[in-house]
């Protein structure tokens, strides 16, 4: 007996799994292949009210790798999308247009129970937290290693070390960290917020919230950013659904200002988000615009860790390279951390500004970095003066290999779209702060044939305003999205002899109820690029047994979901890519004998029957999952990663 599915199947001390033939609900359609089911409903379905309903306030957060927003809107006047534009700090006080706050935290040092944050803090400081994002996701290394032509050296970050570093002193995870920074930020935004409104009006209304996440990240790496944000304040609830992908939140920003002025129906469009530590690419078919538009996904999202962070990668090592090793570490190890220094002059005056070789070397003096530590002169490399002058020709060595990714990245989905479609795509936006750059832009349509790139205006706010639209009645609706991998569950089913392959007896295990051997085999419920439609349900029937004299935990059943990204998942566990999504707890501790079926073995031991269904609701960007028994709900359940 092979021990891996007899205690991580459906298994569990002495209740055993089998499975139920699967009847779904009746549909508005002749087919009954999920792929073919389409029924069009409203954006989180089951939470958005009707015209009648109170006014609500939605406060969209963008927590971003370099940058996060935070963007309101009243339902009464939906046409009406600020963002906040006012951020505390030395160098912004009195400025009114600045979307967005740096994501950094600085811990105090003697109490570390206090922080600045934002543009409060000093860049130069050692103990500056940035890029905490990317822990979130727990298989990073791998995560940045998907994108092409990016390899390991490429994300050992030097904040990596000063994050580790700082949990450890501070005693917090990476949520709390996280938390902590979204806390401070929604604290600050309802001030101004606050501010801007009629006295109490903030105070009387209800608010509902919004969280972008990468649509490329592990469901896990989603659930962390829920974790965080429900930590970070108590105003802030949120359920799964109230989580959307970067990319669809800007897609809805841009589609809904574009229905206005070109946008028709079965127009297909590519919108590629480029932001500090990612690149999301995603694509939707307009499938009507009346009474309003509506929109689904044609191909999964795709994308990689190629965001603008990797700028910052490729010029440290350029400056490991031209300053050797002993000055390198100088400026790394200086005492006002003069390397954080060096950097902050790139991200503010080189990766903004660059559009062309040509265009930069026209003004290549006023491109110059100054060290503030003592280097020798360079005049190979243009050193003079602890000066660094940065030619075109390195400024575009340092962004051809990521631009070429994205590039890649891009090509490859919109191929994508044309084999799903027959058609090329309308257009492709270019949205993120990564993806306001000129340089990108040209590349990108020079490479992309006669396909328009378009930078939409506000492309920066672009997702933290297209989530807040998210949750506005009656505007846009993502009709479906597209399973990204295959889902179903792994149940023990009778072995047969002339049905089952020779290996499956190594996986056998003995069922004490019916006194046969049963194997572990896959049934799939959701295959990869099925259309998951915002109001359709899946439901996973369960089936267990339990003694005669059960106790009330003995209802309490730790169930398994599996994944397979095969084209074609298998019949068995054993034989490809097959891996546990997530894990559920269903608490069913309230049925009583007289609820449950009965039955007994052959020695006379008798015995009870559970039946129940674990549905799953799909969100905008993580899924929702219940318990459900004879039609009566049973309540939500918290999902594993």
């Amino acid at each position: 007996m092979n021990a891996k599915f007899a205690n991580g199947g459906l298994l569990q001390g002495r209740a055993v799994a089998r499975p139920v033939p699967f009847r779904p609900s009746p549909m508005p359609s002749a087919k009954t292949n999920l792929k073919k089911i389409l029924r069009p409903g409203d954006l989180n379905a089951g939470h958005r009210p009707g015209k009648s309903s109170p006014n609500r306030l939605i406060i969209a957060i963008d927590f971003g790798t370099t940058y996060t927003g935070i963007a309101y809107a009243f339902t009464s006047d939906p046409s009406k999308i600020r963002a906040i534009q006012e951020w505390r700090g030395p160098d912004v006080e009195g400025r009114n247009d600045i979307a967005k706050v740096p994501s950094l935290i600085k811990y105090s040092d003697d109490e570390p129970v206090t922080f600045e944050w934002g543009y409060e803090t000093n860049v130069t400081d050692y103990g500056v937290i940035r890029g905490i994002k990317l822990s979130l996701e727990p298989d990073k290394l791998d995560f940045h290693q998907q994108a092409a032509g990016v390899d390991e050296s490429d994300v050992v970050h030097n904040f990596e070390t000063v994050i580790t570093n700082e949990r450890a002193r501070l005693v917090k995870s990476t949520v709390d960290i996280v938390a902590d920074y979204i806390g401070a930020v929604y604290e600050y935004a309802i001030s101004k917020i606050q501010e801007k409104e009629f006295p109490g009006t903030v105070e009387s209304v209800r608010k509902e919230f919004v969280v972008t996440v990468p649509a490329i990240w592990s469901d896990r790496a989603k659930k962390a950013t829920l974790m965080a944000a429900r930590k970070a304040h108590p105003d802030i609830q949120l359920n799964p659904d109230d989580l959307i992908t970067e990319p669809e939140a800007a897609a809805l920003f841009t589609f809904e200002a574009y229905s206005r002025r070109g946008l028709s129906q079965n127009d297909s469009f590519v919108l590629c988000d480029a932001g500090g530590g990612t690149v999301d690419i995603i694509s939707y078919k307009v499938t009507s615009l009346k009474p309003r538009m509506r929109m689904k996904e044609i191909v999964s999202p795709s994308g990689g860790a190629v965001g603008s962070m990797m700028l910052n990668n490729r010029f440290e090592r350029y400056l490991r390279r031209i300053l050797g090793e002993e000055q390198f570490q100088e400026l790394l190890e200086g005492d006002a951390y003069a390397f954080h220094s060096v950097m902050n002059e790139f991200d503010k005056n080189v990766k903004p500004n660059f559009s062309s070789r040509e265009a930069w070397d026209k003004v290549r003096m006023l491109h110059s970095l100054d060290f503030p530590v003592d280097v020798e002169d360079d005049h190979g490399h243009d050193i003079v003066g602890n000066t660094l002058t940065l030619s075109g020709e390195v400024v575009q060595e340092i962004f051809d290999p990521i631009v070429d990714s994205i590039i890649d990245l891009v090509r490859e989905h919109t191929d994508k779209v044309q084999q799903e479609t027959g058609a090329p795509a309308k257009a492709i936006f270019l949205v993120g702060g990564f993806g306001a750059n000129k340089y990108l832009k040209s590349r990108l349509q020079a490479c992309m044939g006669g396909i328009a790139v378009l930078q939409p205006e506000d492309a920066w706010a672009a997702v933290v305003k297209g989530a807040v639209l998210s949750k506005m009645p009656l505007l846009i609706d993502v009709e479906a999205r597209k399973a990204q991998k295959n889902y179903g569950v792994m149940a023990n089913v009778p072995y047969i002899h002339n049905e089952h392959p020779k290996e499956a007896l190594e996986y056998a295990v003995y069922d004490p109820y019916e006194e046969i051997n049963r194997v572990p085999k896959m049934t799939w419920y959701i295959y990869k690029d099925d259309d998951l439609c915002r109001d359709h349900k899946v439901r996973y029937p369960f089936h267990r047994c339990v003694p005669e004299d059960f106790k009330p935990e003995d209802l309490i059943f730790a169930d398994e979901l599996h994944e397979s990204g095969a084209d074609f998942p298998p019949k068995f566990p054993w034989q490809a890519d097959v891996r546990s999504y997530c894990k559920l707890q269903c608490d069913l501790s309230g049925l009583t004998k007289a609820e449950l079926e009965s039955g007994e073995m052959e020695d006379g031991t008798k015995y009870y029957i559970v039946e129940y269904d674990l549905v799953v609701q799909f969100g905008p960007a993580l899924n929702a999952f219940s318990v459900e028994r004879k039609g009566v709900s049973y309540g939500s359940v918290e999902a594993e990663y």
